[in-house]
């Protein structure tokens, strides 16, 4: 199977070095110079099938991409085992205001990010759960994916699909408007592409 992950573009939030998850953020300028690069590096993909993240910065950039490849929205199949981690009471503040409103909370997230539960939000085991759940639901498949969802996500599924361990995560840098290329044959999981849009001068 072939695997084409796609971070959504650059965000307000995205350039503020906000905590966000299950809110949204509108396009930045820089963002919209990053779709157009994305849709022109996806144009002449073969894929068999379309999945989103239900949040609206994924979904309209799968929208675009679909339109690109010359594909209705109606083949974007929606998924909320794509959504990016729910961050709870960290949503929307910068890591400074969260260590500064929520110090208990923050300090224990950081002991033990992968087991605490945010209050209001969710653990990483959680968040790991649905996104495994997402992979075992194709792994009998033998298409090319497109998959457009958010930078924790695609971590998360490429870890999974290289057989590399969850903290293995912070190896790879998964930036606004990345493409991340994955095959995999038998269980085993080959990185093709990892690339995104040169940075402005």
């Amino acid at each position: 199977m072939r695997f084409i992950l796609v971070r959504h573009v650059q965000t307000l939030a995205n350039k503020e070095n906000r905590i966000y998850g299950r809110l949204d953020s509108e396009f930045t300028k820089k963002g919209y110079v990053q779709l157009e690069w994305l849709k022109r590096e996806l144009a002449c993909e073969q894929v068999d099938a379309v999945f989103s993240s239900p949040r609206p910065r994924a979904l309209s950039v799968a929208k675009e991409v679909c339109e690109a490849l010359q594909l209705g929205t109606e083949d974007i199949q929606v998924r909320s085992e794509l959504s990016e981690m729910d961050f709870g009471i960290f949503e929307g503040l910068t890591y400074e205001e969260a260590m500064e409103r929520h110090p208990v909370e923050w300090e224990s997230y950081c002991e033990s990010y992968r087991n605490y539960k945010i209050p209001e939000g969710e653990s990483f085991s959680e968040f790991e759960e649905r996104i495994e759940g997402f992979i075992e639901s194709l792994e009998d498949e033998d298409i090319t994916a497109l998959i457009v969802t958010h930078g924790g996500v695609v971590q998360s599924i490429m870890t999974r699909l290289l057989g590399l361990g969850p903290d293995e995560r912070w190896h790879f840098r998964v930036r606004p408007a990345s493409i991340v290329e994955i095959e995999t044959a038998q269980g085993y999981g080959i990185l093709n592409r990892l690339v995104w849009p040169r940075e402005e001068k």
